[in-house]
Order: structure tokens, then sequence, then C-alpha cells
């Protein structure tokens, strides 16, 4: 993977850097957000971006400046170096995009409500294997 600097001609936007993969497509960014369950909207506004930046970086292959990728990899439950395309892809239990936020929202609040919201999304998932649990 070869690393070029590369500057924008935009006022508003960020510093970027080319990754060149051969075996990443430029769609690799937009496939992680997608898993997520965010728009470029969503993720724009979790990492204090204009929307735009997002569709150019899925466009390009490009990425924002290294200071913003703990924080969108974070938000998109994968870590830098598989946002990078560095590392094989794995299967991951970890919590992604709208699920995470919402969880780490529910951390935040008094310990019982959060034992009040773990029983609904416990039954709602019990209901949805019993609804979708193949015979």
């Amino acid at each position: 993977m070869n690393v070029v600097p590369s500057s924008t001609t935009s006022s508003h936007a960020l510093p970027t850097v080319f990754i060149w993969d051969d075996n990443k497509k430029p769609s690799h960014f937009r496939s992680l957000r997608e898993a997520a369950n965010l728009t470029q909207r969503e993720l724009a506004s979790i990492i204090g971006q204009h929307h735009s930046n997002v569709g150019f970086w899925e466009i390009s292959g490009k990425l924002p400046s290294a200071e913003f990728l703990p924080v969108i990899a974070k938000t998109l439950g994968v870590s830098v170096d598989d946002l990078l395309g560095s590392r094989q892809k794995k299967r991951s239990c970890a919590l992604r995009g709208k699920a995470y936020l919402a969880f780490e929202a529910v951390s935040n609040l008094p310990r019982r409500k959060q034992k009040e919201i773990l029983e609904v999304v416990s039954a709602l998932v019990t209901q949805y294997s019993v609804t979708h649990t193949k015979l």
C-alpha cells in the first residue's frame, strides 16, 4: 500500500491522504458506512464534517486526515486498520453505526433505565428470533 499526500482545493475541506491499495476498491469506505447502517449525512454529522466530504471520500478512495480516522473507525465499528483496508476481513460481533450510538447513549443512563431498555430489547430479539427461525 502506498500513501501519497494530497492537498485540497476547497477552503472547507480537510487535507486528505490518498490510500492506494490494489486489493481495495474505492467503495470500501462506503461499504463500511452502509454496514453500520449510516447515511452520509449521519456519519458526517457525527464526525463534524459536511456530507459532501463523506461522498468525496467514498468516490475517490481518499480518506480524511489521520486525526479523524479513530472517530470514524469507532463510529463504523471497525479498527483504523480495517478502515484503511489493511487487515483481513473477519466477522465482528461489535456493534456498528446506529446500534453502537444507541447503546452508547443507553450506557450513560441510570442503571434502572438501562435495565428497562435491555429488557425491551431482549424481548424484541426473542420475538424476532422466534418469528424468523427456520424450521
